[in-house]
C-alpha cells in the first residue's frame, strides 16, 4: 500500500530525530515503501496530510506528537478520499495514543502498521471546519495553547522546546486573572447553563500526558464526554 511518512523532527524537543534510521530500516525490511515528508511551521502537516490523501495514499504516519497528529486528522478530513492513519508516537505527553492499542515503544508502533488492523474511531467537528480525534477545550487551557502557540510563532527556535513554552504558558495564566465563559450545553434534550473556567468534549479519556479527565471515554462509541469545571479559587 502507498505510504508517507508525515515528521515533525521538532515534536518532544527533537525526539524523532535519532529513531528515524530505526523507523526507515524496520519498515522497509517489513514490506513498506514509502514518501518521507517533513514539516517546517505550525499548520504545513494539514496542508501534507491532504495532498497526501488526495493523491490517494493508502496510510499516512505521523512521526511526531499529539500535535502532529491533529493537524494529520485535520488534512485527512479535508480531503474525499480516506486513508488510514498511522502513529508512531514521538512527543511530550502522545496522550492520543493512550485511549488506543498503540504502544509507546517505537518497534511495537511500527509491528502496529505492518500487522495493518484497522480501526475507526469518532472524530468530533468544531463549527464544521476544524475536527479533533481526542479532546477539544474551551477556556483556560485554550487560553493557554494560544499563549504558547503565539510564544513559538514570534520565537521560531522555541519549538523544540515545546512542553516547557506550554508550561511557562500555564504559569504566566495561573498568575493572571482568570476569564470565566458563560456556556450553553445541550446534549440528551437537556439545557445546562454554567459559568466555566474550561471545559473538554472528550473523545479520548487522557489530557495533559497523565490526567483521565474523562476515564469513562471511548473512541469509537459513538459518544463524546464532557469534563465541565465551574468557577473556582485560584489555589483549587
Amino acid at each position: 500500500m502507498k505510504t508517507e511518512l508525515i515528521i515533525n523532527l521538532t515534536a518532544g524537543g527533537g525526539k524523532p530525530r535519532p529513531h528515524l534510521k530505526t523507523i526507515f530500516k524496520y519498515l522497509k525490511e517489513n514490506g513498506f515503501n514509502f514518501k518521507v515528508s517533513y514539516t517546517s511551521h505550525h499548520g504545513e502537516a494539514i496542508e501534507l496530510a491532504q495532498k497526501a490523501a488526495d493523491k490517494g495514499i493508502d496510510i499516512i504516519v505521523s512521526i511526531g506528537g499529539d500535535g502532529t497528529v491533529n493537524e494529520i486528522v485535520n488534512g485527512i478530513m479535508k480531503s474525499k478520499n480516506d486513508p488510514s492513519l498511522g502513529i508512531i508516537p514521538l512527543g511530550w505527553a502522545n496522550d492520543f495514543i493512550k485511549s488506543t492499542d498503540i504502544p509507546s515503544d517505537i518497534i511495537e508502533a511500527c509491528k502496529i502498521l505492518v500487522r495493518g488492523k484497522i480501526k475507526k474511531i469518532d472524530i468530533g467537528v468544531i463549527n464544521g471546519q476544524k475536527y479533533f480525534a481526542n479532546i477539544c477545550g474551551v477556556g483556560f487551557d485554550a487560553e493557554v495553547a494560544l499563549l504558547a502557540n503565539q510564544m513559538k510563532s514570534k520565537h521560531p527556535n522555541l519549538r523544540i522546546l515545546s512542553a516547557f513554552v506550554y508550561v511557562f504558558a500555564t504559569v504566566k495564566k495561573l498568575l493572571s486573572p482568570f476569564s470565566y465563559h458563560n456556556v450553553k450545553i445541550k446534549f440528551d434534550g437537556q439545557e445546562i447553563h454554567s459559568k466555566i473556567l474550561f471545559i473538554a468534549i472528550s473523545n479520548g479519556k487522557i489530557y495533559g500526558g497523565r490526567f483521565k479527565i474523562t476515564p469513562e471515554a471511548i473512541l469509537d462509541d459513538g459518544l463524546f464526554e464532557i469534563c465541565l469545571v465551574e468557577e473556582m479559587g485560584r489555589f483549587k
